[in-house]
């Protein structure tokens, strides 16, 4: 285990018992506890978490039910695998269950809040689908108003279904500047032009080409995001 995972594990662990936690002294307990915990815990193979998520990975479009399934099972084993319990959440949006997704984002946002930029790209549309604005604009600000794509296109979207016409234009507005393919993006959308959001290969951060794989990953915020489309390409023109 190198020393990042190591560092994600104890940081998932403190998380674990927040609620304990009353002065340095406890953290100084924890801590000990947790090494203590690793030292006699049995090693593990790696090799078998990849291969569940290798596994689930491929199932998760055709079958998101049986990838959130092999995923659970995984992390009876590795419970702290980061990279598990965000295919896990991945899994829980894809088979509707919205709450729990939630929670299992702010989970590994508290697990690891650094640099998770895949964590908080699901939580930002998991948010955008509930219309949660209050808890998006938070999140925003907790990562220094980033003007990312994966950030700004939820955000806009949110502000729109909880019905702040004015933060939406400001977050659309962002979104053009940050993002030149904005209205090429939305254009496509709005006259359902479903092949624009399956992009195949890699795509170029900062393009038509990002929003669409967004659209895509996170299909689950945009089920009936049509009338949002045709509001956003209204709202640039003016």
């Amino acid at each position: 285990m190198n020393a990042k995972d190591a560092l994600g594990r104890l940081d998932a662990y403190l998380a674990r018992y927040a609620d304990a936690v009353q002065t340095e002294a406890d953290v100084e307990r924890l801590i000990e506890r947790f090494l203590a915990e690793q030292e006699s815990a049995p090693k593990r193979d790696s090799a078998q978490a990849d291969a569940a998520l290798e596994e689930a990975l491929a199932r998760m479009a055709e079958d998101p039910d049986a990838a959130r399934s092999l995923l659970a099972r995984a992390l009876e084993t590795f419970p702290d695998d980061l990279r598990l319990r965000l295919a896990h959440a991945r899994a829980l949006a894809a088979c509707g269950m919205t709450a729990p997704a939630i929670r299992a984002c702010r989970a590994l946002l508290r697990a690891q809040p650094d640099d998770l930029p895949g964590v908080r790209f699901l939580l930002m549309h998991l948010l955008a689908y509930t219309g949660d604005l209050a808890e998006m604009e938070a999140v925003h600000l907790r990562y220094e108003h980033y003007e990312e794509t994966g950030m700004l296109l939820p955000l806009c979207l949110g502000a729109y279904r909880a019905g702040d016409l004015e933060a939406a234009r400001d977050a659309l507005t962002r979104l053009r500047i940050a993002n030149p393919g904005t209205e090429a993006f939305l254009r496509a959308a709005a006259a359902g032009e479903r092949a624009c959001l399956r992009p195949e290969g890699r795509v170029r951060p900062f393009t038509e080409g990002e929003l669409c794989r967004l659209a895509q990953d996170y299909a689950f915020a945009f089920a009936g995001a049509e009338p949002f489309f045709l509001w956003a390409l209204r709202a640039l023109a003016l």
